[in-house]
């Protein structure tokens, strides 16, 4: 009975362990807060700019794709999101289009990234600030039904498909609430 129990505490305490609450729920680029920029596997330019007619600054990303899908990597966001209700991320694109269609993708701890190991969302961006916004109520799933685990986030992509002149588009904020 004794090393069941001990088996049991051994498993929990691993499991807790490995999923870490996300450090940083929250990047505004527009509040003058230390900035972290995306990553992504395309080379880019980033800058931290100013609106002039809010007086906000933005974060502006010129992608260069090497590959078919210019976008960025969210890694400040991986780890548990079992304790929000909302992920929001506001952003334009700003490249002398009307609109673009953007991806937000999410991949959990468990298989390969295909697929149908992932939550996707398509979003149309436009030229005035949009509110990307994806309830985690209830939980995300994957196109083949299964749920993701909101305990163990381990990749969050937003990209969008544009495949011919670099992409250039802005974000104003990133948060999990």
């Amino acid at each position: 009975m004794n090393k069941i129990f001990l088996h049991t505490l051994i498993a929990s305490f691993l499991i807790l362990s490995c999923s870490r609450r996300v450090e940083r729920p929250l990047m505004d680029y527009s509040s003058g807060a230390p900035v972290k920029f995306p990553e992504w596997e395309c080379h880019q330019v980033f800058s931290l700019r100013l609106d002039s007619l809010t007086g906000k600054s933005f974060l502006e990303i010129s992608a260069f794709p090497k590959k078919e899908y210019p976008g960025i990597q969210i890694p400040w966001l991986t780890g548990d999101w079992s304790g929000y209700s909302t992920l929001t991320i506001i952003a334009r694109i700003h490249d002398n289009r009307d609109s673009a269609s953007f991806n937000l993708i999410v991949f959990d701890g468990r298989g390969q990234f295909t697929f149908n190991n992932r939550f996707e969302k398509e979003f149309i961006v436009d030229s005035g600030w949009t509110v990307c916004e994806v309830s985690l109520l209830g939980g995300l799933t994957t196109p083949a039904g299964r749920a993701i685990d909101m305990n163990h986030i381990n990749q969050i992509v937003f990209f969008t498909e544009r495949r011919m002149e670099p992409t250039v588009f802005d974000i104003g904020k990133i948060q999990l609430q």
